[in-house]
């Protein structure tokens, strides 16, 4: 089957996901159809500026129209399920990612769409691995099949390949298993474009493996590898990513004064961008985090509790956001019991909802 005339052309979530120039595919639709047609038009529109809630409401309509008895193309819908897994990736909501995932790889595996195949093992052995129930058996064995597929669809030199290997050492190095992880990380990177942003990714990868065998000097070089590719291409996202590391790298090093400048530089990128998105909760936690090891307990409070305020305020709750502000809620108490020194009267409930909506503490 050929990839570029699927009929919905949904597969354009792809190359806006890994960041490529957009291309027209044929589009034949009939006129029964012509509705589901509209939709996906719409939230590949809204998928492409970022609203990824406008892109899933016009998902689950045409997804609404699929579902109709005079409906029969299953290969369309195998495609428009793939393209709301992505969607749903994109806001953080992983199960049900997973769900759509599946769904469109029991009919794409029926059907024996082998381009289709090799998306779906992909993004289900990313959710098993970090996401999902974290299953690394399940997790290696979709990377692998994703693996077979690339090589023979794309060649052993193939960008698709370098990330079956790259996926491939994550689950080795989540198993335990860092020799097999350094293995396929190396793979990986030689099989990349030189000092492109997906290897300066797999540096990222090998840091960790660098600090699991505790070769410290050589999990610093990496970083500072990853570094450099981001900078010279100008990832914002690259950037922000690696600083994280990088700060989080320093506060582990007792270096706190470097790591909360790191910290800085991430925070400094995200708001210039505008971004209001779990990254940004997440780069205020771990500076909080930093200043909490530093014991600079008031400093750390408050970038806690912008974290918070700031996963509160995003327009979808997601597995990650409540895992962050449960853990944001245990820091507190751990912060109420042995450090904080005021009125304890009314207890940490109340003591925290009052803290959430600023209001004076007693």
């Amino acid at each position: 089957m050929n990839f570029n005339k699927i009929i919905f052309s949904i597969c354009l979530c792809v190359i806006i996901l890994c960041g490529c120039k957009k291309q027209q595919y044929e589009v034949r639709i009939p006129d029964i159809n012509g509705l589901a047609y509209e939709y996906v038009m719409e939230a590949e529109e809204a998928f492409g500026k970022e609203d990824y809630n406008g892109a899933m409401a016009a998902y689950l309509k045409a997804e609404e129209v699929c579902n109709s008895p005079d409906y029969t193309d299953e290969n369309e819908v195998s495609y428009l399920y793939y393209a709301m897994g992505t969607c749903y990736i994109k806001l953080t909501e992983y199960h049900k990612a997973k769900e759509y995932f599946d769904k469109s790889l029991a009919i794409s595996e029926k059907m024996d769409n082998e381009e289709l195949n090799f998306e779906n093992y992909k993004y289900l052995a990313k959710i098993h691995r970090a996401i999902v129930d974290r299953n690394p058996d399940l997790a290696l064995n979709y990377a692998e099949k994703a693996e077979n597929l690339a090589l023979s669809l794309y060649g052993e030199k193939s960008q698709q390949v370098a990330g079956c290997y790259s996926e491939q050492g994550r689950i080795y190095f989540d198993m335990g298993n860092s020799d097999k992880a350094y293995d396929y990380l190396i793979m990986a990177i030689k099989t990349y474009k030189e000092n492109s942003e997906e290897s300066a990714s797999v540096y990222m990868d090998l840091a960790k493996v660098y600090q699991q065998q505790e070769l410290y000097d050589e999990e610093k070089e990496c970083l500072e590898k990853a570094a450099s590719i981001f900078e010279s291409s100008n990832s914002l996202n690259g950037m922000v990513e690696v600083y994280n590391c990088l700060g989080n790298f320093y506060c582990e090093n007792n270096d706190f004064e470097t790591s909360i400048l790191f910290f800085d530089k991430c925070l400094e990128i995200l708001k210039k961008t505008g971004a209001e998105n779990y990254t940004l909760a997440e780069c205020h936690y771990n500076k909080g985090y930093t200043y909490y090891v530093a014991e600079d307990y008031e400093a750390s409070k408050k970038e806690m509790m912008d974290a918070y305020q700031i996963c509160k305020g995003l327009p979808m709750q997601s597995e990650l956001t409540e895992a962050m502000e449960s853990k944001i809620k245990g820091n507190m108490k751990i912060y109420y019991d042995y450090i904080y020194e005021g009125d304890k009267v009314t207890g940490f409930e109340s003591w925290f909802e009052q803290l959430v909506s600023s209001e004076p503490l007693s």
